[in-house]
């Protein structure tokens, strides 16, 4: 009974942070990989799979070295002090709200695929309902707490995979591997932020600590297995996608597609897509809402109402570029709290009060070239695409 009980909270921790990893970041792979060249992103996918693995088993390694929970910023509070935490605290607050507005852009948009095969009329209803109906009710789910979230997660993220490999087989007939070669107007960094930003998961970090509570030594394999597969289902889906549609590939993947495969495909590209915006969307928003009740000393009812009014309404006043968002939240905000992952991770190791169930063994030289990428993207991407 104990051993299935240790399994099933094992792999409740591996889809929390696989749910919350796969959500609307990867609609902007395909686009972003065919415009650097396929074989670039892919070599850049697998380069920052790898940065972002350490990144996360960093966090998980912070968090076994001290006795007190936090959240990111309260870890960094504790080891950097009050003005990296306030920093910081902007960098998550700002990249976790601007999470949310791409997801609910993308998800209207996969709303009105489904409306529109269902109804025949594509543009039946204005963009605006379709965002605040996809919206209100992710919106409701953040209401439910951290057992129902698991729940969730670990059954839509099953069907998030099942979707994907359906998708790709149903696909396959119309790859040409040509298309993988064909690229026009190369902008070889553009993948850099997108990929940042479809990888992010630090903030499931400290859920899979309280889900893996008296099994501690899981944790490094629960994270090295979240973060792997999320990249296999990167690969997988952009080589589908580019092979497909090339470089005609759309900045949200599907609608691409749909001129090439046709109308089946394209519904279950959307299911696919509106399960993988709402896992993380309420994991997201439930975090959001932990750090404002908690850290910020909020009550309950306003915390909801923050969390509730600022996404939608920058949607509403009309931010509407979701290639923009995601690379510059990836690039500006990840690299900025990847730099501070790093220096935490140092003062972590020196005083930590607790003895943690896993220590990295990475060279020094490494983690400063880590830091010198990230600032390099940040500067990069503040004047070349800012």
């Amino acid at each position: 009974m104990l051993t299935q009980i240790l399994n099933r909270n094992f792999f409740y921790a591996v889809t929390t942070l696989i749910g919350t990893i796969v959500g609307v970041g990867i609609f902007g792979l395909p686009y972003a990989f065919s415009r650097a060249g396929f074989f670039i992103g892919l070599a850049q996918l697998i380069v920052l799979g790898g940065v972002t693995m350490i990144i996360h088993l960093m966090f998980g390694e912070i968090i076994l070295r001290t006795n007190e929970k936090h959240n990111l910023p309260g870890y960094i509070e504790r080891y950097l002090g009050k003005r990296w935490e306030v920093l910081v605290s902007f960098s998550v607050l700002t990249g976790i709200l601007g999470s949310m507005v791409a997801y609910i852009l993308v998800g209207g948009t996969f709303l009105n695929v489904l409306l529109g095969q269902i109804t025949g009329f594509s543009d039946f209803f204005s963009d605006n309902i379709l965002y605040l109906a996809f919206w209100f009710l992710l919106t409701m789910f953040i209401l439910f707490g951290l057992k129902t979230i698991e729940a969730v997660e670990f059954i839509m993220t099953i069907i998030l995979i099942m979707a994907v490999a359906a998708i790709a087989i149903l696909s396959m007939p119309y790859v040409n591997v040509g298309n993988l070669f064909i690229f026009n107007n190369p902008d070889i960094f553009l993948p850099y932020g997108v990929i940042l930003f479809a990888l992010a998961g630090t903030v499931a970090i400290p859920e899979i600590r309280e889900i893996l509570t008296g099994n501690e030594k899981k944790i490094k394999p629960a994270i090295i297995l979240g973060i792997l597969v999320p990249v296999a289902i990167y690969a997988l889906f952009t080589f589908v996608i580019n092979g497909v549609t090339g470089p005609a590939t759309s900045q949200e993947a599907l609608s691409g597609l749909y001129k090439v495969v046709g109308g089946p495909i394209y519904i279950l590209g959307a299911i696919f897509g509106i399960l993988a915006i709402a896992t993380s969307y309420i994991t997201f928003g439930y975090y959001l809402y932990e750090t404002f009740l908690y850290y910020y000393g909020i009550n309950r009812m306003f915390a909801h109402l923050l969390i509730a009014v600022i996404p939608i309404t920058f949607v509403l006043l009309g931010v509407r570029n979701f290639i923009a968002i995601i690379s510059f939240l990836g690039a500006v905000m990840g690299g900025f709290e990847g730099i501070a992952m790093i220096l935490t991770y140092f003062k972590a190791k020196k005083s930590g009060n607790r003895t943690p169930e896993y220590s990295l063994k990475i060279p020094h030289f490494v983690y400063y070239f880590l830091m010198l990428v990230f600032i390099l993207g940040i500067i990069y991407t503040v004047a070349y695409r800012g």
